[in-house]
């Protein structure tokens, strides 16, 4: 059962103590979101690890809680700036749509995009940070297969929004007698 201190209901400023029917109800939405909901102490070390972070990444919170997030669920290349973000973080600086490949078990990678904020303990120091991810590899497989798609397309592509062309391929270029798309 996961029963989140008190000062977890408002991390930015120190909250009153929260009431049992209080706890509980946070305990079953972060248990039942769709997202997966992590916390690290300022070490990296896991506090926090919902229901959808098990099913991700195929570890059960009870292996989970204590182990150093960043050493082993961060891509090696994306360590060094995980973990000065979370600096960052843990300094007051919110972190919104953060992208990384975190490793799972098997060896496989997933993309994940994360919204990150910091928990402050009752006296107003940092406590750690909470951050609350989406797994978005099916997502950037698609808009890198559209990429080559659109790169490579025999026919002249352009496109466009509200405010004109934004974007053409090779093709369009060659058709338009244009050598750069900043032309456009």
């Amino acid at each position: 059962q996961l029963s989140p201190p008190a000062h977890f209901f408002e991390p930015m400023s120190p909250a009153p103590e929260a009431e049992p029917a209080d706890v509980a109800l946070l305990s079953t939405i972060v248990e039942t979101a769709g997202s997966v909901i992590l916390g690290l102490r300022p070490n990296h070390q896991i506090f926090l690890w919902n229901r959808s972070a098990e099913e991700l990444y195929s570890v059960r919170r009870e292996e989970a809680i204590g182990t150093d997030y960043v050493a082993r669920f961060i891509a090696p290349e994306h360590q060094a700036f995980v973990a000065a973000d979370i600096v960052e973080v843990l300094a007051g600086k919110r972190t919104l749509n953060f992208e990384d490949d975190s490793l799972l078990p098997d060896g496989s990678r997933r993309t994940l995009i994360w919204n990150v904020t910091r928990v402050l303990a009752a006296a107003g120091s940092p406590f750690g940070i909470v951050a609350i991810g989406q797994d978005i590899t099916e997502r950037k497989q698609a808009e890198e297969k559209f990429l080559r798609v659109f790169e490579n397309a025999q026919d002249g592509l352009l496109l466009s929004d509200h405010t004109g062309v934004i974007d053409c391929n090779p093709a369009a270029l060659t058709m338009l007698g244009l050598e750069d798309k900043s032309q456009l």
